[in-house]
């Protein structure tokens, strides 16, 4: 699947890289900076590119990427044209062939996806594979972050123009904008995949830390929310999260946290265990009550 965005330069700086749109010449490079959408992708390539240099031969990068620019110019004013230009080199940068626009899930933050091992089918395209959360300030080119995830599973309606795919929506329990942690700014949540107890879902999760407008995983909510079985619950009332767990079809638990320095802190836990005859079920409920763990055990007749 392909997205549409995009940025540029003719004269070639140390970059390689980014159009100063105050200094536009050429037909393509007043596209580009006329386009929001095109000037992420050139952010997205501006970064694949510095990255990339580090590591291999600069020489031979850098005249890749002059021959690159050449033919991105002959593209003009075609946007459709330079949209194919941007998304093939980076590719070629980051072996990351899918770019998805996620568009109106956030009202600080638009986010790009660029993933591999990506399918098209009938109602959509299907990723699971490595992939990079490219965020931007709402409404600019700015890239605040690329974020490298180690696979993802996400799948995505799409909006086809021309046979071009503009934007994308992800289903909410495959990528989803959730206060997690409860300080009133949203994270995001990203699924990994079905690799969890009982084929369930396992996830990411990353933190908005305000005072560095950065993201940033958080393995003790990763695990928390992977370890659940099934669904959980973000309760901003209670400010809670409720995870579930099974082991086999007689035992399930069901358990309540709080979320210190960004940590979660148990403060209930509902056990339930079906007793071998199939007559009863037997409840244990824990709770925190005054820094105190409070004990208590029920019977309850399972309904035949």
């Amino acid at each position: 699947m392909r997205h549409y965005l995009l940025s540029f330069i003719m004269i070639i700086p140390a970059t390689v890289l980014a159009i100063d749109c105050t200094k536009t010449t050429s037909e393509a490079e007043k596209t580009i900076c006329n386009n929001l959408s095109i000037q992420r992708l050139d952010a997205i390539l501006n970064k694949a590119y510095q990255d990339k240099i580090k590591v291999v031969d600069k020489k031979a990068l850098k005249d890749k990427q002059i021959s690159w620019l050449k033919e991105r110019e002959k593209c003009s004013n075609d946007v459709f044209c330079l949209s194919d230009k941007y998304i093939s080199r980076i590719a070629e940068l980051t072996n990351l062939k899918n770019i998805s626009i996620i568009n109106n899930s956030s009202k600080d933050f638009d986010f790009l996806l660029t993933a591999s091992n990506c399918k098209q089918e009938d109602k959509g395209t299907s990723c699971e594979g490595d992939a990079l959360l490219n965020i931007f300030q709402k409404n600019k080119p700015n890239l605040i972050q690329s974020l490298p995830i180690e696979k993802v599973t996400i799948g995505f309606n799409q909006l086809y123009l021309d046979k071009k795919i503009f934007t994308t929506t992800p289903e909410d329990t495959e990528f989803s904008l959730k206060d997690i942690n409860f300080d009133g700014r949203e994270d995001v949540i990203l699924h990994k995949d079905n690799e969890g107890g009982y084929m369930s879902p396992t996830y990411h999760v990353y933190l908005y830390n305000p005072s560095k407008d950065k993201f940033f995983n958080s393995r003790e909510l990763t695990e928390l929310l992977s370890d659940s079985y099934g669904d959980f619950d973000i309760d901003g009332k209670s400010k809670t999260i409720t995870t579930n767990g099974k082991d086999g079809y007689a035992w399930r638990q069901k358990s309540t946290w709080k979320i210190e320095k960004n940590k979660p802190v148990l403060v209930k836990q509902i056990t339930e265990e079906d007793e071998k005859n199939g007559e009863n079920t037997i409840v244990t409920i824990k709770e925190m009550v005054n820094g105190k763990w409070k004990e208590s055990t029920t019977k309850k007749k399972i309904e035949q």
